[in-house]
């Protein structure tokens, strides 16, 4: 049974439902627009989509170190993880400034204008991402074609999750970047209680794996980042059956979390 929450958090947490513009694109790219002035983020269009201009950002430190490389909205119906790399973002601007980044603040605009998982064509997009001919993942791959990424994040929610929890696909048998991460995120969402997570084994809600490409029907972005580059690739996943704030700020302590761990 989830904590009673504070009278202050529950006010805090109705002010936020009430108000949010979580599906508002317009506004979504204005404010990023604004975080890459400020922290000299240069901001590209890498595609238009259903009418929609997506959007990819690079540090101008890229060529300082290895990139960390983090993306959010490829499912338009998980908004809580598009807002909270834009509230991580925002209230981050100085340290952006100075690492080497990528993001991709919204890879399915289409869908989270329309409340979907899937784009305008009626694809699952995280699932495409072996589709070389798709305008989308070809101009995606080209963005990213002169980087190596040690670590990659890609945010998401589960409508049948019960709490959060993580995919890891990790090269490194003996680190693993998901109990520090989980435990930061713990003081907003319980974590998923159950050891089978779509047919895979987890462990204190993480589904791991330090080898091999997991069979799956069609390419994750995750996956594709795995296979290709041989990095750490890490998938968090807010349950979205729980209250939007809560879910927004466990996103935001994940991605704080992953900053402060790859430094």
């Amino acid at each position: 049974m989830r904590k009673r929450l504070p009278t202050s958090s529950v006010i805090d947490a109705n002010c936020y439902q009430s108000s949010h513009r979580a599906h508002d694109y317009a506004e979504i790219v204005r404010r990023w627009k604004a975080v890459a002035k400020a922290a000299k983020l240069r901001i590209e269009v890498i595609a238009e989509q259903g009418g929609y201009r997506v959007y990819g950002l690079k540090s101008r430190a890229m060529g300082g170190g290895a990139p960390l490389y983090v993306s959010a909205g490829c499912h338009g119906d998980e908004p809580a993880a598009v807002a909270g790399l834009l509230e991580w973002a925002e209230e981050n601007v100085e340290q952006m400034a100075h690492r080497p980044l990528m993001l991709f603040p919204c890879l399915n605009p289409w869908g989270l204008v329309n409340n979907t998982r899937h784009n305008h064509e009626g694809l699952d997009l995280n699932r495409q991402f072996h589709d070389e001919s798709h305008p989308l993942i070809t101009a995606w791959r080209k963005f990213i074609e002169d980087f190596r990424f040690p670590v990659a994040l890609t945010l998401h929610e589960d409508y049948d999750a019960n709490g959060i929890y993580l995919y890891e696909l990790n090269p490194c048998a003996g680190h693993s970047y998901g109990e520090p991460l989980l435990q930061q995120c713990e003081q907003f969402i319980p974590r998923e209680w159950r050891v089978s997570i779509e047919g895979r084994k987890a462990k204190c809600a993480i589904v791991r794996r330090t080898r091999g490409v997991p069979k799956l029907d069609g390419m994750p972005e995750a996956v594709m980042l795995f296979a290709e580059q041989g990095g750490a690739t890490l998938t968090f996943e807010t349950p979205s059956e729980f209250g939007l704030f809560d879910r927004v700020r466990a996103h935001k302590a994940f991605v704080a979390g992953l900053f402060e761990m790859t430094r």
